[in-house]
C-alpha cells in the first residue's frame, strides 16, 4: 500500500540538510507504541532485519538558505510512504486520525489530506 500524506503548518516548515532522519522520527511517532517497538527493535526478519516501509523526500521544492544550511518548504509539505505490510499502513492511518498534531524536527504539523495510492 502507498499513501500520499499532506500536512500544513502555522509557520514555514524549516528543516536542515539531511532532514530525512526527522521524517523517520515523525513516522515512528505516528506508529502505535506496539508497532513502533516491533519495527524498531525486532522488525521483519529473515537473515537480516527489515523495517518494511519506505518514504520519499518532501515533494515540494524547498528554498535552500545557504547561510543557515536549511530548507524552507513554506507552510505545506507532502510525501509518500509505502509498505507491503498491511499492518504497518493500517497503523499509520490509525495514528494519523488519532493524533491531531505532529512534530517534524521543530515544526508543528497538522494532517490536511491523506491519499491512498495503492
Amino acid at each position: 500500500m502507498r499513501l500520499k500524506l499532506e500536512f500544513v503548518s502555522p509557520r514555514s516548515v524549516i528543516l536542515p540538510q539531511g532532514y530525512t532522519k526527522y521524517m523517520q522520527a515523525m513516522i515512528y511517532n505516528i506508529f502505535s507504541k506496539k508497532v513502533r517497538e516491533f519495527v524498531h527493535e525486532t522488525g521483519f526478519r529473515t537473515a537480516k532485519k527489515f523495517s518494511l516501509f519506505c518514504f520519499s523526500w518532501i515533494l515540494e521544492d524547498g528554498r535552500y538558505i545557504k547561510k543557515m544550511k536549511v530548507f524552507d518548504f513554506g507552510n505545506k509539505i507532502s510525501f509518500y510512504i509505502s509498505s507491503p505490510a498491511k499492518v504497518l499502513m493500517e497503523d499509520i492511518l490509525n495514528g494519523l486520525f488519532k493524533n491531531e498534531q505532529f512534530r517534524l524536527g521543530d515544526n508543528e504539523l497538522y494532517v490536511s489530506v491523506v491519499h491512498r495510492i495503492t
